[in-house]
């Protein structure tokens, strides 16, 4: 099978994703975000956020994509906070 195909099969990708460049052509979290969305993913969570130690600034997150005709982002309200 072919990863295209494999791809269109997929239920759920996690990525761990940075807040900085790692190595040169590295994506940054957002720039996967766009990507993945091109493939046809969207996120749908997000965990473990990681800080840098010296300066407290974000570094890294795993985020949790999964196929966006699923009937999870047919909803368009958001969070109810009462």
């Amino acid at each position: 099978m072919r990863a295209k195909e494999t791809l269109y099969q997929t239920e759920m990708i996690i990525v761990e994703t940075y807040n900085f460049g790692i190595a040169p052509g590295s994506l940054r979290f957002y720039q996967i975000c766009q990507y993945l969305e091109t493939k046809g993913f969207r996120c749908v969570d997000m965990c473990d956020p990681l800080f840098r130690e010296k300066d407290k600034a974000f570094w890294q997150i795993d985020l949790f994509f999964i196929p966006f005709i699923t009937k999870f982002f047919r909803t368009m309200t958001g969070a109810n906070f009462s």
